[in-house]
């Protein structure tokens, strides 16, 4: 009786300890600036940046573009090593590549967040979170909900926000959620007064979700990541390089969009192209710098020899390219009847990671994150074990993340790797000990049975049967004809 009461309690503790997954739900605002916070026009957003965690910028990766930024956040990894390093780019196997597959499985090991989660016993749900089209990692594995990325038809906010909520309620554990604002206006704009509406919206868009979580009981149990990919900064078409005319027989092998541009020459060619770079752009005032790949910085973590160069030139801040800008405004001007001169104002970013404009922004909350605190700066490629710290999974070893785990862990209410180690640990010995009680169970059986065998009498005549007859036999074994004819009767 005390087995099978142990039993049953060690089984109740091992289920219990599974049974509630830790949720979390991030968010990204496409281009928010943390500066944007300042203008005092998004009061829900600074209510919730002062009651969790918020840190005074993220330093993102560079180029401090959309998708290398969205993947680095995703994987944990730097774009030399996860590959998508750009929108458009050439790679030297497969040619030009734009948003698809081949972009994003540049490494069939790399598993993203969402990936890992599944792979972990979670579930993932998707919301037009830029890769998550695609299947990851040597099972292809994808999320059990996804809304494909599509930022030419992206639909409401409000029905982003009530599925993710349906997905919570179906089982996920983890919900990546993608806004397009305020990027997709601040390049058309310009990041002064032009973008205060836009960023009102995305204010009651915060409060949408506050209600939605609170209605559907998830917003005591859940755990909010609300970050930015990068800043922005304006320019005019009078900042506007026109790279085409230094190289007019090699228009096609440029790629990429302003501010960064791939060059890629044949490796006859490199060296002459090189030297007519660097002659424009002291033509231009320097107002872009030319690399061959072996000069990229290395705190760019950029440089991937299928995937970079071997030229990259960048302008500087406030510049941009004419070659990538012209068919922008072209549609700008078509799909917003808007009037450009020498001084309309655009909105640019992936410029160098060390500029302030270009960071990003970092709040959380719920029951894991401490409340009304500021850590400092932290890596984008932190953010990965931040996720796994919350959702109580280990990090994947193979590729290993590139981020530093001990970046975040002042963010938690406790330290949450030593809490699922100490959860893992009390499973472990839970998991023991009812092994344990179970061969002790067997152990204890056989024992018994074996007792009540030897304690059995066994009767002289089944060793020597000619000595009894019949009624004696029955005599010894105590059935005689009375107790036969009681049961017979």
């Amino acid at each position: 009786m005390h087995k099978i009461t142990i039993f049953y309690l060690l089984s109740s503790l091992i289920f219990a300890l599974s049974e509630d997954l830790p949720l979390l739900l991030v968010i990204s605002f496409d281009g928010f600036g943390p500066n944007y916070l300042d203008r005092g026009i998004t009061p829900n957003l600074k209510k919730l940046y002062s009651a969790g965690t918020h840190a005074p910028y993220l330093r993102n990766v560079f180029p401090t573009k959309t998708f290398p930024n969205h993947h680095s956040i995703a994987t944990g990894l730097y774009p030399a090593e996860h590959g998508v390093l750009g929108a458009e780019i050439y790679d030297l196997d497969l040619g030009k590549l734009k948003y698809g597959p081949e972009l994003f499985e540049f490494n069939k090991e790399i598993a993203p967040i969402w990936t890992w989660n599944e792979m972990s016993n979670g579930k993932s749900g998707c919301m037009m979170w830029p890769g998550t089209d695609f299947s990851y990692g040597e099972n292809q594995v994808n999320c059990s909900f996804v809304e494909k990325f599509n930022v030419s038809h992206p639909g409401p906010w409000d029905e982003r926000v009530e599925k993710a909520v349906e997905w919570f309620s179906a089982g996920a554990n983890l919900v990546m959620l993608y806004i397009e604002e305020p990027d997709h206006h601040g390049h058309i704009y310009g990041v002064d007064d032009a973008q205060n509406d836009i960023l009102r919206h995305l204010d009651n868009f915060t409060m949408f979700l506050e209600t939605k979580l609170k209605k559907a009981e998830l917003w005591d149990k859940m755990n909010v990541i609300l970050l930015s990919d990068h800043g922005m900064i304006d320019t005019t078409p009078s900042k506007f390089i026109n790279i085409s005319q230094f190289l007019p027989a090699h228009k096609e092998k440029i790629y990429g969009n302003s501010p960064v541009l791939q060059i890629s020459p044949t490796t006859a060619e490199v060296d002459d192209i090189y030297k007519r770079l660097l002659n424009a752009s002291e033509i231009e005032g320097n107002s872009f710098k030319v690399y061959r790949n072996r000069e990229l910085p290395e705190r760019w973590h950029y440089r991937n020899e299928r995937r970079t160069g071997p030229i990259t030139i960048v302008a500087e801040p406030g510049y941009a390219f004419a070659d990538d800008m012209k068919s922008a405004i072209d549609w700008y001007k078509k799909e917003y009847n808007i009037t450009v001169n020498n001084s309309t104002t655009f909105g640019i970013h992936g410029y160098d990671n060390a500029l302030r404009e270009m960071n990003s922004l970092f709040m959380a909350w719920g029951p894991a994150i401490k409340k009304s605190y500021k850590v400092p700066p932290f890596d984008t490629v932190d953010l990965f074990h931040l996720f796994c710290e919350i959702l109580k999974i280990k990090p994947p070893k193979n590729p290993e993340i590139s981020g530093n785990r001990d970046n975040i862990l002042d963010i938690l209410i406790e330290n949450s790797n030593q809490y699922g180690q100490i959860s893992g640990f009390i499973i472990a010995l839970a998991s023991l000990s009812l092994a344990f009680c179970f061969v002790a169970a067997i152990f204890y059986v056989l024992v018994v049975v074996r007792r009540r065998r030897e304690a059995q009498t066994v009767p002289d005549f089944i060793y020597d049967e000619p000595e009894h007859t019949e009624e004696q036999k029955l005599l010894e074994i105590g059935f005689g004809s009375n107790e036969k004819m009681n049961v017979e009767g």
